[in-house]
C-alpha cells in the first residue's frame, strides 16, 4: 500500500508516516537508488517497504508512555485465534503538549486478520487501519519577537494555526510461495484528509485580515500489484525471472484558501483531479558464484506508466503564483506495504 500521494495539497508525493506503528513492524526492506525495476512512482531515489507482524507469541501486550512536555501515550495489542487464522488488534492514543495552547495528539486503531500460514510468503491476510490526528503548532516565529520578549519561546504570531488529518483504510495480501516459484497479489482502498492552516508572512501582505492560508485536500485512493517469479537454471547458472504489474488510481479534491483565524474569505484553488496510472515490469535476477546474487543482471525493464489526470477550476485568483511556493514538497521516495 503505498504511502506518497501525487497531487497532494501540500505538494507533490507528500507522505505522512504517523499512522504507522513502530510496534507491529515485522522486516523492512530498503532499497536504494532507481535500480528496481518493481519499483514504482516516487522511487527515483529509493524505496522502503515495511512488512508487518501477523500474530503476537505471547497473546498481546500492554504499555503506557510518560515524558517531557507533558507527553503521555498508551497502547495495547491483543493476539486471538480467528477462523483458522489469527486476528491482531492494536488501539493506541498518544498527546504532546508544550505549552497551553499549543498541543498535538493522535488516535489509533487497527486490525489484521490473517489466514493459511499466516506468513508473508504463504497465506491470505486482511488489514484494516484507522488514524486521527489534529494539533495547534507554533510554527516558525521571529527571533527578535523573542528576544524583546513580545512572545515567549514555545510563543506564536497567530495562535490560530493548527491542522487535522484523518486516514482509514482497507488491504489485503495472498501470496504463495514454493521451490520454484512465487505468487503475491495486494489490493488497497483509502480515504485520507488533509486540512492545513499556516501563516508564514504574518501580515505582510494583508494588514488587517492577516496572511493566514488553508491547504486542504481530500481523496480516496484504490490499487493493486501483481508479482510472479520463477527459478531455473541457464547455462548451469541459477537464474530468477519475476514479471509484475501496478495500479493505481487517485480522485482527489485539493485546494488553497485565503483565511483568518481559520475562516476562509477567497479560494485561490479548488480542483478536483482524478489521476490513475499502470505499470509493468519484469527482470532477471543471475546468481553467478555460489551464495551470491547479481540482483538486476542482464535485467530488461518495461514499465509503460500511461497515466491521466482530469482537473476542474471552478475558481482561480491572481494570488496564485504568490502562494504556490508555501507548499512545503515533501517528495519522500517511502512505500509502505502490509
Amino acid at each position: 500500500m503505498p504511502l506518497n500521494m501525487p497531487t497532494h495539497g501540500h505538494g507533490q508525493g507528500y507522505a505522512d508516516a504517523n499512522f504507522l506503528i513502530p510496534e507491529l513492524f515485522d522486516t523492512i526492506l530498503a532499497h536504494k537508488g532507481p535500480y528496481f525495476a518493481e519499483e514504482g512512482d516516487f522511487s527515483a531515489a529509493g524505496a522502503v517497504h515495511i512488512n508487518l507482524i501477523d500474530s503476537l507469541p505471547n497473546g498481546g501486550t500492554f504499555s503506557l508512555i510518560g515524558g517531557s512536555y507533558d507527553y503521555a501515550g498508551a497502547m495495547a495489542m491483543t493476539s486471538s485465534k480467528l477462523a483458522d487464522g489469527n486476528l491482531l488488534t492494536r488501539r493506541a492514543g498518544r498527546l504532546l503538549q508544550w505549552s497551553v495552547d499549543h498541543w498535538r495528539r493522535d488516535a489509533q486503531d487497527q486490525r489484521r486478520h490473517s489466514l493459511g500460514a499466516g506468513t508473508q510468503e504463504n497465506g491470505l491476510s486482511i488489514t484494516a487501519m484507522a488514524y486521527a490526528n489534529d494539533w495547534h503548532a507554533t510554527n516558525q516565529i521571529p527571533e527578535r519577537g523573542v528576544t524583546e520578549g513580545v512572545i515567549p519561546l514555545f510563543g506564536t504570531i497567530d495562535p490560530t494555526d493548527r491542522g487535522d488529518t484523518t486516514r482509514f483504510s482497507l488491504s489485503t495480501r495472498w501470496s504463495e510461495t514454493d521451490a520454484n516459484s512465487h505468487s503475491r497479489i495486494e489490493a488497497f482502498v483509502a480515504h485520507t484528509t488533509l486540512d492545513l492552516y499556516n501563516n508564514f508572512d504574518y501580515f505582510l501582505t494583508q494588514p488587517i485580515l492577516g496572511d493566514q492560508f488553508r491547504q486542504f485536500d481530500r481523496r480516496t485512493t484504490m490499487g493493486i500489484t501483481a508479482e510472479h517469479g520463477w527459478k531455473y537454471q541457464f547455462a548451469g547458472f541459477p537464474v530468477e525471472t519475476r514479471v509484475g504489474l501496478q495500479s493505481r488510481y487517485d480522485n482527489i479534491r485539493v485546494g488553497l484558501q485565503d483565511t483568518t483565524q481559520t475562516v476562509a474569505y477567497a479560494t485561490v484553488e479548488n480542483d478536483q483531479v482524478a489521476q490513475g496510472n499502470v505499470g509493468v515490469w519484469t527482470d532477471t535476477t543471475v546468481k553467478w558464484t555460489p551464495g551470491c546474487a547479481r540482483r538486476r543482471a542482464f535485467a530488461t525493464t518495461s514499465s509503460p506508466r500511461p497515466s491521466a489526470i482530469f482537473r476542474t477550476r471552478p475558481r482561480r485568483r491572481r494570488r496564485a503564483l504568490r502562494h504556490a511556493g508555501r507548499a512545503a514538497d515533501l517528495d519522500r521516495p517511502v512505500e509502505f506495504r502490509p
